[in-house]
């Protein structure tokens, strides 16, 4: 490029090395290459001995001639190289035991609210023995390999699987059957929610269960039982071993399931059609 006179590349995330021959271009007068990405020396050559700084600022890589010495600036890069890899150390540890400290928290949380729900020991007392000495009694919609005690024995807080505004669900596993169910307990005692006064409020709500119990539709969840005493009331159900639709809809990615449109729609016309089932027919 022997009639160049002024080149003017800056800002344009160019790489690389300044070749040898610009400096010695016999008509170049004004070259700037300020802020790319260019690295290694500055030729000391012709018009490059005399350049403005200011045309090589911006890049980080550039050293000699006009600029510090690379050794300068090697150690330089080397130094602040190490400070920016401390940086990211440090955040990621302190990202880690900020996820941590919450998990611990929510664990913790769930299990005081476990606790605090279900009355710890003096529930489960409680709940073989009845507020006024009432027996638990089992009331089959179908025939059942499992009595009320296996059902009791297993209504603790390991077994929790989930929890609403309704009530806890507990995972409820019989050995000697090969049977697993899932079981409602629905209320804490008659002082939480009153059951409709007395006898005749219990017997009202049996009576509604006993009506659900005998429904049977292929997008509607079985009950298979329920028990209850004078003050409290769980429900037995079919055990769904692949979780519940809300998880398997919008849960995590690693648990979402059903993500294509088709399956969605097909499980809103399931749910319609439950509906609809226990509505008009």
């Amino acid at each position: 490029m022997p009639t160049l006179a002024m080149l003017d590349l800056s800002n344009n995330s160019l790489t690389g090395h300044i070749p040898e021959n610009f400096g010695s271009s016999p008509a170049l007068e004004a070259f700037n290459v300020s802020y790319n990405k260019l690295e290694g020396s500055v030729p000391e050559n012709g018009m490059l001995r005399t350049i403005n700084p200011n045309n090589l600022v911006g890049n980080d890589g550039l050293c000699g001639g006009i600029l510090p010495s690379c050794d300068q600036n090697s150690a330089y890069s080397s130094r602040h190289g190490s400070s920016h890899e401390k940086h990211i150390i440090t955040g990621w540890i302190i990202g880690i035991s900020s996820i941590l400290a919450i998990g611990i928290t929510i664990l913790v949380a769930r299990s005081l609210y476990v606790r605090w729900y279900t009355g710890g020991f003096c529930f489960r007392e409680r709940f073989y023995k009845g507020s006024k000495g009432w027996p638990w009694r089992l009331m089959a919609f179908q025939r059942l390999d499992f009595t009320s005690s296996d059902i009791l024995a297993c209504i603790k807080e390991t077994n929790v699987i989930g929890m609403g505004g309704t009530g806890v669900v507990y995972k409820a596993e019989v050995p000697h059957s090969n049977t697993v169910v899932a079981v409602k307990k629905l209320w804490r005692s008659g002082n939480d929610v009153e059951l409709g006064g007395g006898v005749g409020g219990s017997d009202e709500l049996v009576g509604e269960v006993n009506f659900l119990g005998r429904l049977r539709h292929r997008n509607i969840v079985r009950l298979l039982g329920f028990l209850h005493n004078d003050t409290d009331l769980m429900i037995v159900y079919e055990f769904m071993p692949n979780g519940n639709l809300g998880d398997a809809l919008h849960g995590r990615q690693a648990v979402r399931q059903l993500v294509d449109w088709v399956s969605r729609y097909n499980i809103a016309l399931g749910v319609a059609q439950g509906l609809a089932y226990l509505h008009h027919d």
